[in-house]
């Protein structure tokens, strides 16, 4: 008997497909639901993250209608104290330092007053380890069911580091554009003051081309002195802004030693002798022969060049530059340059030493005049470990007064001793050998005529091989003055040859700029001194007197 409920093999095969398809339809809707829980847990426990991340790097509080603290995380409690007794009952202001709490309270009255949120508000905090920290405040007031004020909650964010690196930045751009302003100003002392002397020279040398036919004797001699000054002014503002631009780029190494201040300064007078005698400037040098300083001979070369060369070019004719020296307490030597010039005014005071403050004033006798040696002379001097100033008033002269570490083996040497150097070497009598060591036309003209002083002995070389052959076939040479920079064999590998057979004659090196090292190097091959060029008799004077003085 068949049943009611019975059927086909057909109908019963749709049923079971139907069934099935209702299985995977619910099955893919439990997968889902399993992969949505499973992310929405994953989601959930980034958030709890996020918030523990964000409830670390803030300090969460609520404080009542006076401002006393009334709930603060844990943050706050490693910031301030170790529990919540540390926090709970007191005010922000309990832990601002004196002057920001000054800052900071009206500004919290005013916002309390008219029940306004704190938004961004920057202060000052005194960490439990007594640092300093800068918070960033944020709330937003409690308000009851009448609008009165109960009280305040909201946020504290540490950016002491954001503070640390907006003030780097802000410094930064500080010193960015102090250097542009300097680079501005060193282009323009080379467009214009570095201009003038070529300027000069180029026009005084026309002339005397077209003209020198119906030019008197007198005023051939007047164009040459003019010429001479414009180059001698060119060829020391070049020196200043080469080793100006040069420190600036930190391309200049100090290499301080022990060093007799009194002879470092009378050889540094070479080039400042021949303007002081034209003006009748008599220059002493009160600094006792044994005195000594460690700093670098370069440095203190320089700065005694620029100083004194300011001296004789602001002091009218006849006048008087006095160089001296005394001990300090605290280990430094403080030299003195005192001039009987014209002085300067408290305007004029001002702006020495700054590059974008330079003074437009001729010398007595229109001498020109940049004031980068000044600002030159002042880093050098700072490089040094001492300081320069001025004391000067207005048509009674100037002193400048810089200071350089004590040698400390010359700590129990009197002062006093010695009497006043005249800054210009005595020329001796007596007739040297010479020989020219220099590949140039015209520096080899230059030399021999200031050469002449040492008597009619002088031979040439144009070459470092020549020189050593001339120096072979004559031991008896008291003076070479070898130029170092040559083709073929230079300065420094020919006087290592001379050395090798004649270890006593008199050898200085000569160089068209005196950069770092150079010296140093001079000394190692073998050479007794190095000057830079150009050389002239009162360079020779000072190596008469050093080296062949009785």
């Amino acid at each position: 008997m068949m049943n009611h409920s019975a059927k086909t093999k057909k109908e019963l095969i749709a049923e079971l497909q139907e069934l099935q398809q209702k299985y995977q339809s619910l099955k893919k809707q439990y997968d889902k639901n399993i992969v949505s829980q499973k992310q929405a847990n994953l989601d959930l426990l980034e958030s709890e993250k996020r918030l523990r991340e964000i409830s670390q790097s803030v300090w969460v509080w609520e404080t009542d209608e006076k401002g006393v603290y009334t709930y603060t995380s844990q943050t706050g409690i490693d910031m301030f104290g170790s529990s919540l007794d540390d926090i709970i009952g007191k005010t922000p202001f309990d832990f601002m330092p004196p002057e920001e709490k000054e800052r900071v309270a009206p500004l919290f009255a005013e916002i309390t007053a008219s029940k306004a949120p704190i938004k961004d508000m920057e202060n000052w905090v005194i960490k439990k380890n007594g640092e300093l920290c800068c918070v960033l405040t944020n709330g937003v007031p409690i308000l009851d069911e009448k609008g009165d004020l109960k009280g305040y909650q909201g946020v504290d964010r540490d950016i002491t580091e954001w503070k640390k690196a907006e003030a780097e930045i802000k410094r930064m751009n500080e010193e960015l554009l102090i250097s542009n302003a300097e680079k501005d100003k060193f282009f323009s002392i080379i467009a214009h003051d570095l201009r003038s002397p070529f300027n000069s020279f180029l026009g005084l040398t026309q002339i005397m081309a077209e003209n020198l036919q119906d030019l008197t004797m007198e005023e051939i001699r007047k164009f040459t002195l003019t010429m001479r000054d414009s180059v001698s002014h060119l060829y020391s503002l070049l020196e200043n802004l080469l080793q100006w631009s040069r420190m600036q780029q930190g391309m200049i190494l100090f290499n301080p030693e022990i060093i007799p201040l009194c002879s470092i300064i009378i050889d540094s007078l070479d080039i400042i002798a021949e303007p002081a005698q034209t003006k009748e400037i008599e220059i002493t040098c009160a600094i006792p022969n044994n005195l000594e300083v460690f700093a670098d001979v370069n440095v203190v070369q320089t700065i005694i060049r620029n100083l004194v060369s300011n001296a004789v070019k602001f002091t009218p004719r006849g006048g008087k530059v006095d160089i001296a020296a005394k001990i300090l307490p605290d280990r430094f030597i403080e030299v003195s340059v005192a001039d009987t010039g014209i002085g300067m005014n408290r305007e004029m005071l001002d702006k020495l030493f700054h590059l974008d403050g330079k003074v437009n004033r001729e010398g007595t006798e229109g001498e020109a005049s940049t004031g980068l040696g000044l600002i030159l002379c002042k880093e050098f001097i700072e490089k040094q470990g001492g300081k320069l100033w001025v004391e000067s008033e207005e048509g009674k002269g100037s002193v400048f007064y810089f200071t350089l570490p004590f040698a400390e083996e010359s700590e129990k040497r009197n002062l006093d001793e010695n009497g006043a150097v005249v800054a210009e070497p005595a020329d001796e009598d007596g007739q040297l050998k010479v020989l020219i060591v220099e590949d140039d036309e015209t520096s080899e003209l230059m030399i021999s005529i200031a050469a002449k002083m040492f008597g009619d002995e002088i031979a040439l070389a144009k070459t470092g091989d020549e020189a050593v052959v001339i120096a072979r076939g004559n031991p008896d040479i008291d003076l070479i003055l070898m130029d170092v920079q040559m083709p073929g064999l230079d300065g420094y590998e020919a006087t290592q040859q001379i050395r090798k057979f004649n270890k006593d004659v008199i050898i200085i090196a000569l160089t068209g700029f005196g950069f770092t090292g150079e010296r140093e190097k001079a000394i190692k091959a073998g050479c007794n001194d190095y000057f830079s060029k150009p050389v002239n008799k009162y360079k020779l004077k000072a190596v008469r007197q050093k080296y062949f003085s009785k």
